[in-house]
């Protein structure tokens, strides 16, 4: 993805156990981005065997730099409070999506990565 090592669990993880899979690109990497969408957190952040919270909380309790890239309509008031392990994520600075301007979302994400 232009330059930068990039991995989106549904296309780039094959055959194998997903848990080590995915904490495994987790622990490789110094930034993780979090796409949340309207309702992304509602449903799933009660349920501790939820992938997007287990991803998240692995994030925070190994120091990564987690970047939230909100899409239009998400709100984090519908879905607090944040359980252990998430607490941090309604306070990271994050990059707010317009379906229509990716160019300038994808410039944004870059000024947030760390080396």
């Amino acid at each position: 993805l232009r330059g930068l090592d990039a991995l989106l669990d549904v296309n780039d993880i094959r055959s194998g156990e997903f848990p080590k899979q995915i904490f495994r690109n987790i622990d490789r990497v110094r930034n993780v981005l979090v796409v949340l969408s309207p309702g992304a957190l509602d449903d799933r952040i009660g349920n501790p065997d939820d992938w997007m919270r287990k991803e998240i909380s692995h994030s925070f309790a190994k120091s990564k730099n987690v970047i939230p890239i909100f899409l239009e309509g998400f709100d984090f008031k519908q879905c607090t409070p944040l359980p252990p392990g998430m607490e941090q994520l309604d306070q990271q600075q994050g990059v707010h999506h317009h379906a229509d301007n990716w160019d300038a979302t994808f410039a944004k994400i870059t000024t947030y990565l760390k080396d």
